[in-house]
């Protein structure tokens, strides 16, 4: 599909279309932060920007046509993306070198925006895009292009410092953004030859098919095409590297609420007065985040009050230490021992002191529990029925609520 044919404007709209929807649809499933707003204009603006350039195409009437008023507009979106694009690379990492490089970015912006709606305004209705010609058009273009070869490098080097400063995949991203960027200001510095190059010889690579003769003209093309490739695929690989970390926390935190609950059940058969009813397995139908920190607080209330039978089992100094805790914890039981809690009973600091709110070892005491603890005779037998809308729990020789059976 050539630039002049008629599928390149409807499918155009339409890829745009739909990557603006998918990112606004995205910006109201969490909570914005500077990043994610700076990215989200930065898509935005593309993607009006091709809007308007299919719709400068179809302006381009003999006589009549007004296309640089449109093209101006276009030329204001990229140049917003590209302030955009300073603000994302660096709002990780703020500092006052970088917030001056985006002043004084935007400000070259501002004037540049609007210098190219003026010299847009005063270009001849009538003239045709890609007309190197005549005076007013070659005007518009070095005006509009002046602004692209500051911001894109701007905008690498900011990417290649947060490059500097991340890991993994995503380091790896911002590293092709770098390279995208800079391609396009590499490319920016040689546009305004092409221009030149353009008006002695009345076209240029970009507009008709049979003006790539010239390799000056084929440099500007095929730089353009690669470095907007480059980026483009640079924020796919962010979104993928972002995407990436947060599955790999999202498995972590299956596999510890996975754990806490089996810690918390097995605190219920140590102790079958700390089991309280519930209404089915909520935590299995939450998120993995909402679910571990649903158990880790199960875990606490259960662990507070079964604290004083534990501290007999453990010295003073291994109070803090979830490994000697787990110990413990798989002893009692292994041993079947039954704990009926004591209101006036203070509550050991067994892991959980009240200067330590949200920062106990409530998780790596799970875990441990988890390699520790093996199948017992108490775990084999038991049993888990459900009535109504709440659990019970039998085991040999104790009756529901831990209470003893009645003989025979």
């Amino acid at each position: 599909m050539t630039y002049d044919s008629p599928w390149n404007m409807p499918l155009r709209i339409a890829v745009t279309v739909l990557i603006g929807v998918w990112r606004c649809w995205q910006m109201t499933h969490r909570k914005p932060t500077a990043e994610s707003l700076a990215i989200t204009v930065a898509i935005l603006a593309a993607c009006v920007a091709g809007c308007l350039e299919t719709l400068s195409a179809a302006q381009a009437r003999p006589v009549t046509g007004r296309p640089y008023i449109t093209a101006s507009l276009q030329t204001w979106t990229l140049m917003i993306m590209l302030v955009a694009l300073c603000v994302y690379y660096a709002a990780g990492h703020a500092t006052p070198a970088a917030r001056n490089l985006i002043y004084t970015v935007a400000g070259i912006g501002a004037v540049s925006a609007a210098a190219t709606l003026v010299s847009g305004v005063t270009v001849t209705p009538g003239r045709a895009l890609w007309d190197f010609e005549h005076t007013d058009t070659l005007t518009w273009y070095f005006t509009s292009a002046l602004f692209f070869p500051v911001a894109t490098f701007a905008a690498g080097l900011l990417a290649a410092r947060a490059a500097r400063r991340a890991t993994g995949a995503l380091r790896v991203a911002l590293g092709l953004a770098t390279t995208g960027l800079w391609i396009l200001a590499l490319n920016g510095l040689v546009m305004p030859f092409g221009f030149w190059s353009g008006h002695r010889a009345a076209s240029i690579g970009i507009g008709p098919q049979d003006a790539l003769a010239e390799p000056l003209k084929a440099i500007v093309f095929v730089g353009y095409i690669v470095g907007g490739v480059v980026v483009v695929l640079s924020w796919a690989a962010v979104a993928v590297a972002h995407r990436t970390r947060q599955l790999r926390a999202m498995w972590i935190a299956t596999l510890d609420a996975r754990a806490m609950r089996r810690l918390r059940d097995d605190l219920g058969t140590i102790g079958p007065y700390l089991t309280f009813p519930r209404a089915g397995w909520t935590p299995l139908l939450l998120r993995p985040h909402t679910a571990r920190m649903t158990a880790r607080i199960e875990c606490r209330d259960r662990l507070v009050t079964f604290s004083p039978r534990l501290a007999d089992e453990l010295d003073p100094a291994a109070y803090q230490d979830p490994d000697s805790v787990a110990a413990a914890l798989v002893r009692l039981r292994r041993a079947g021992a039954l704990y009926q809690p004591d209101s006036q009973v203070a509550a050991a600091p067994i892991l959980i002191t009240p200067d330590a709110d949200g920062r106990d070892q409530l998780i790596p005491l799970a875990r441990s529990y988890a390699r520790q603890s093996r199948p017992d005779r108490y775990a084999r037998n038991a049993r888990r029925s459900v009535h109504g809308d709440h659990h019970r729990w039998r085991y040999r020789g104790i009756g529901p609520r831990g209470r003893p059976r009645p003989a025979g």
